[in-house]
């Protein structure tokens, strides 16, 4: 588990134990919320062409 390495790799105690709260509980006040994604499948092969022709445009290649 990756909680289990932060704690066997360093310790600390008293203003850098509570500056590491400080900086643990801001970070959770700070999430931003997701991106909303749309999604379009590709169903064919005739799509799949289209979105790599754009791709192509679109990239310059």
């Amino acid at each position: 588990m990756a909680t289990s390495s932060i704690t066997k790799n360093f310790y600390f105690s008293g203003k850098e134990a509570e500056a590491f709260v400080n900086a643990v509980e801001l970070s959770f006040q700070e999430r931003k919320q997701p991106a909303k994604v749309s999604v379009n499948k590709i169903r064919s092969r005739e799509e799949l062409y289209k979105l790599m022709m754009k791709r192509n445009r679109v990239n310059g290649g």
